[in-house]
């Protein structure tokens, strides 16, 4: 039992430094001295100063850090200010009168920190030694990071200038992101409760919460656990139910945290006991308590209130509301041409002209490779004088010898010098769909140069718009595609458009085709990108995806545009919350099971 509630944080004394504090703290008094807080401050100062006229320098100095010299040097300098941050506490207390019992090492989710114990420090009358003592940490980094930035400014280039900026700028902050936060038992919660003069603040505003919480549900007229003005009360109130909501995502998190870092045995093992022991063992205490008031709780009107408004919502959670299904989609021409270059070429004709209805074999444009001419050439050349020698074999006793060799040979540059005469017919660029051009590159003119990714003409056919999406693998299931659907731009300035849900995919996509949907790209569809070596990147869907095409009821063409991102509104069968929910508990677990 003590593993299971303490192996999220468990505490190892290492030192007891009451001795060693006494004994150094004649050479410490100078530290807590105005003239070397004046010091500090004008350092920090004059840092920021020069620093601020070279801030950019300072941010691209960073990356520097992830070389494995500097790396290192990170590593042992975070040691050795974490050492110093505790040491300001058990410094600072020691100077008020104050035992230090032990400081030593903890593991808070199997990550190491450093811990003093100045548990003492609740002895002190004065509010404001208290408070000295639980900032102590977080002035002595503060004071690094001053001298640091000044490092900064001082120092050649090298890895120690980065180190400098690091301790600057990301330890401090990280520092102070972790130990102000008022809702765990770092330095800034004791900060908290020394400040409004609250001692064991989490106990006491716990007890408010609670006695807050059973007021509002059942009225019972019981007094408050203790007494405050009335601003003080609201205040440990309301720190009371965050602390709650803050507890109940971080043991969440924690719990899926622990169940990722072990095997699949040990990482469920942990992740229930740290649901069952950190969420649901405090809920059933509550409950028990609600239990034992149970008499004096049916008596009162707020609570067949309460009873009456929980059964609404649990009855709106029943019911099945939701039939709109809204999947991110694009709107694009149904039938769209566009026309590249098969090889780097110059331009010899182009009698095109942007807006002009084409049809299906008119010339665009005419390319000339003169590396392919000369492939052609060559291989003619080489044929011509193959057939020559094949015609001098009566004559020729060495010829005859080779008859089967030259024959193949010949079958060979014919073949090749048809696939160049391919080539240079693909070189002609005509319209492969009857349409309208509807971009042309504008520098079209002859003994202009083309490289093969260069788009000379989009061609946009006479067939109707398509609208082409991804809906998910929880809504695939009961979308409804007899039922007319809409599909809403997200350009506000474009008309919603009627639309025909004609298929969906039988099977989940592996990658998406539409790259506009990708998260990446601001898309709805959350994706991570994954390449891999000669291929090109792929947008993988994090969850299963499955494509949808519809077509507009209307013969309007979007004109202008080769697509329109949007969300296309589908009708599905109905579903309450309470069923989503869960189907997707028990997809989790039917994917986690390994089944």
């Amino acid at each position: 039992m003590w593993a299971v509630h303490n192996y999220l944080f468990v505490k190892i004394p290492i030192l007891a430094p009451q001795r060693a504090l006494v004994a150094l703290m004649p050479w410490l008094v100078p530290f807590f001295s105005r003239t070397f807080l004046a010091l500090i401050a004008a350092c920090g100062g004059l840092a920021l100063y020069l620093a601020g006229r070279e801030w950019e320098r300072l941010l691209a100095s960073l990356p520097e850090l992830l070389s494995l010299q500097t790396g290192l040097l990170f590593v042992v300098a975070l040691a050795i200010v974490k050492s110093l941050h505790e040491l300001g506490h058990a410094a600072m207390a020691t100077r008020f009168g104050c035992r230090v019992p032990s400081m030593g090492l903890c593991f808070m989710v199997m990550v190491p920190m450093l811990y003093t114990d100045v548990s003492d420090a609740w002895k002190l009358s004065s509010r404001r030694q208290r408070l000295l003592i639980d900032a102590a940490g977080i002035l002595v980094e503060v004071c690094i990071a001053c001298i640091a930035l000044l490092a900064w400014v001082l120092l050649a280039e090298g890895p120690v200038k980065s180190l400098a900026a690091m301790l600057a700028t990301t330890s401090v902050l990280l520092s102070l992101g972790l130990n102000l936060n008022p809702l765990m038992r770092f330095d800034g919660y004791y900060i908290l409760s020394d400040a409004i003069g609250v001692e064991n603040l989490q106990g006491r505003s716990f007890a408010l919460g609670r006695w807050k919480l059973r007021d509002w549900l059942f009225g019972l007229g019981v007094a408050a656990p203790e007494r405050f003005s009335r601003r003080k009360t609201a205040v440990l109130i309301a720190y009371a139910w965050v602390v709650w909501l803050y507890r109940l995502v971080l043991f969440t998190g924690i719990a899926l945290l622990v169940y990722q870092m072990s095997f699949k045995l040990l990482g469920i093992a942990l992740f229930v006991v740290e649901i069952v022991f950190f969420i649901a063992l405090p809920l059933w205490r509550e409950a028990r308590e609600w239990w034992a008031m149970r008499s004096a709780i049916l008596k009162t009107k707020r609570t067949l209130m309460s009873a009456a408004l929980a059964s609404c919502v649990i009855a709106a959670a029943c019911v099945p509301w939701s039939t709109r299904i809204d999947i991110p989609a694009v709107l694009e021409d149904g039938e769209l041409a566009q026309l590249y270059p098969k090889r780097a070429a110059f331009v010899v004709e182009s009698g095109a002209m942007r807006g002009a209805t084409v049809a299906r074999g008119a010339l665009i444009a005419t390319l000339v490779s003169p590396e392919l001419e000369q492939e052609i050439t060559l291989t003619a050349l080489k044929i011509k004088q193959t057939r020559r020698r094949l015609e001098r074999r009566p004559g020729d006793q060495e010829e005859r010898g080779q008859t089967h060799v030259l024959e193949q040979a010949l079958a060979s540059f014919e073949s090749r010098l048809a696939g160049l005469e391919a080539e240079r017919q693909e070189l002609r660029l005509v319209a492969p769909i009857d349409g309208t051009i509807t971009e042309l590159d504008p520098h079209l003119f002859p003994s202009r140069w083309l490289q093969r990714s260069e788009l000379v003409a989009l061609i946009r056919g006479e067939r109707a718009d398509v609208v082409r999406g991804y809906v998910s693998e929880s809504d695939v299931a009961r979308l409804d595609i007899t039922v007319p659907a809409t599909f809403t731009p997200e350009d506000i300035g474009s008309s919603r458009r009627d639309v025909k849900i004609l298929s969906i995919a039988p099977v989940g996509t592996g990658a998406l085709d539409i790259a506009e949907l990708a998260s990446q790209h601001g898309g709805s569809v959350a994706t991570r990108l994954q390449q891999r070596p000669g291929e090109p990147r792929q947008f993988v869907p994090v969850t299963g995806q499955f494509l949808v095409t519809a077509t507009p009821v209307d013969s309007a063409h979007i004109g202008g545009r080769r697509s329109m991102r949007g969300v296309l509104h589908a009708h599905g069968r109905a579903e309450s919350f309470v069923a989503r929910t869960w189907r997707h508990i028990l997809k989790v677990l039917v994917r986690e099971s390994g089944f």
